[in-house]
């Protein structure tokens, strides 16, 4: 699913990403019990570690969004960055009305090949 975004972010910016498949997710098999979350944020935790990544920007999508929140808390100094696509607005949240569902009813967004750019340089 990640790989066209992951490669026009290489070939536009020349950055690097890792796409993880947490336990019971894509190719990786289901562990006995679900995994709670804070659990599944050590584990990004340590494929960094096994990356050797210092400090890192996080996306994170839907569920994966979720997950993504939760990283920073557990790992602190560990996220630069943090991108939210398509995340819940928690249980119990009353949806925007009106003018917040406008963007969504007037087609699609424009693609995002056209529009991804180079972090500023340090």
């Amino acid at each position: 699913m990640w790989e066209p975004f992951r490669s026009c972010l290489a070939n536009r910016t020349g950055l690097t990403t890792v796409a993880v498949d947490v336990p019971g997710t894509g190719a990786s098999p289901a562990p006995g019990l679900p995994y709670p979350l804070v659990l599944h944020a050590l584990l990004i935790e340590r494929v960094a570690n096994a990356l050797r990544l210092g400090t890192f920007d996080l996306l994170g999508l839907s569920w994966g969004g979720l997950l993504a929140q939760q990283v920073p808390l557990t790992a602190p100094r560990r996220v630069r960055r943090l991108v939210l696509a398509n995340t819940n607005f928690g249980f119990g949240s009353v949806p925007g009305r009106g003018p917040a569902h406008a963007p969504a009813r007037t087609g699609p967004a424009p693609s995002w090949r056209g529009s991804v750019t180079a972090p500023p340089s340090r």
